[in-house]
């Protein structure tokens, strides 16, 4: 069985505080972390929730024009919800 590799994006909801942990990046209320490791889909998922977040959803245009900003600079391939 083959299991595909990519690194993973995911974003952490803080509610309305305006300050995101060291290293992530703030954007509509919400904090994301752009993390550069090879891992599953399933290990992504879990390693997520292990910081208390889950793979970014993309539920707007404005959060869809911040995370493409972002992964232009940024090479590979990431995971989404």
């Amino acid at each position: 069985m083959m299991v595909l590799t990519y690194m993973l994006v995911l974003t952490c909801i803080y509610g309305v505080r305006s300050e995101c942990p060291f290293g992530w990046v703030i954007g509509n209320r919400s904090c994301y972390l752009f993390h550069q490791v090879k891992l599953s889909l399933t290990v992504a998922s879990h390693y997520c929730r292990s910081l208390e977040g889950h793979l970014a959803r993309v539920e707007s245009q404005q959060e869809q024009n911040l995370i493409h900003e972002v992964l232009n600079h940024l090479p590979g391939d990431y995971w989404l919800e």
